[in-house]
């Protein structure tokens, strides 16, 4: 704890480490986004489908903004927003609570607040029609991810939006898996996400074609899956399946004592309750049948962004010529 409150108000910002440290974000970045084919098409997702919303830039930044920051520019953001008054912390394990009360008196006690700005942050406005992009890169097959519009991790309709995903692409047993990889065989990988942020994000689905296989029938395939949860209600075995597949990851995330201190920490900052996780748990248990039908009928509507991945035809020669 001592050493936490240092870095908070002693943290060392000069030319040599402040780029030495820019290198090592950069390189993160290549490695995660610029040279990874599925980190570069999310983020391409992302900076499609919101336009105005700050979740159009990605939270490691654009290569010219990581390059091209200063030690003044660290040194303004850091003594702005680091401060105990803009800070969380948790504690996990076997401690006794008059002794961590007096261990962060005595390392916190003495820094000052900070004035945090007011935040501005500009609402981003209906989609009204698809968005839809291609991209080339060095893939052996193609690859299709589309995203809806959803809601924030506190609105009503986030629990049974994440019940729907769990019942589309949750798993071997799950309605896309069972569909496009085991019957179909054109997709040797399908998944699915609802964005857990603070602010409504997005209903992510992501597909890898089989070799011969491309983006279209994939894409048709999703629609249908897309087509029959809004018609129809999900059977019962399957909601009882989904919600205990995510009672019981909800659980595992409890069993180590960083689990614990990581979900803590995560619900106070995006919901403001310590204690969310458990009553997400409630909540899971109350949806139904038609809550599902109601919040995909609600969500996945026209308005929707597409990346397809398709091979750099350019790569594959290169390769076929170094092979020669």
């Amino acid at each position: 704890m001592k050493l936490e409150s240092e870095r908070m108000s002693k943290l060392v910002l000069r030319d040599p480490q402040v780029a030495s440290e820019k290198e090592v974000v950069a390189n993160e970045r290549r490695y995660r986004v610029d040279d990874d084919v599925e980190g570069a098409a999310n983020e391409l997702l992302y900076k499609t489908a919101f336009t105005k919303h700050p979740y159009h830039w990605p939270t490691i930044g654009w290569m010219p903004d990581i390059l091209g920051f200063t030690p003044a520019d660290c040194e303004r953001f850091y003594k702005t927003y680091y401060a105990p008054n803009n800070a969380v912390l948790v504690v996990v394990g076997d401690v006794r609570e008059e002794t961590v009360l007096r261990e962060v008196r005595d390392a916190y006690g003495k820094l000052s607040s900070s004035v945090i700005p007011a935040e501005d942050c500009e609402p981003e406005p209906p989609q009204r029609e698809t968005r839809e992009i291609e991209m080339k890169k060095p893939t052996a097959t193609e690859k299709l991810l589309v995203a809806y519009h959803g809601p924030a991790l506190g609105d009503a309709d986030h629990a049974a939006l994440t019940l729907l995903s769990e019942i589309m692409f949750g798993g071997r047993a799950s309605r896309a898996h069972r569909s496009m990889v085991i019957e179909k065989e054109m997709a040797s990988e399908v998944r699915g996400w609802v964005s857990t942020f603070r602010d409504p994000g997005l209903f992510e689905m992501y597909a890898t074609a089989r070799e011969g296989h491309q983006t279209r029938e994939l894409l048709a395939a999703l629609d249908r899956e897309v087509d029959r949860v809004k018609r129809d209600v999900v059977a019962d075995d399957e909601l009882v399946r989904a919600k205990a597949r995510l009672e019981l990851g909800t659980l595992q995330s409890l069993e180590s004592t960083s689990g614990k201190a990581e979900v803590i920490g995560f619900y106070e900052l995006i919901l403001g309750d310590p204690c969310g996780v458990f009553r997400r748990l409630d909540v899971y248990r109350r949806v139904t049948a038609g809550d599902i039908r109601k919040a995909a009928r609600r969500y996945l509507r026209d308005a929707r962004t597409i990346v397809r991945v398709v091979p750099d035809d350019d790569d594959d020669e290169e390769a076929r010529e170094a092979a020669q």
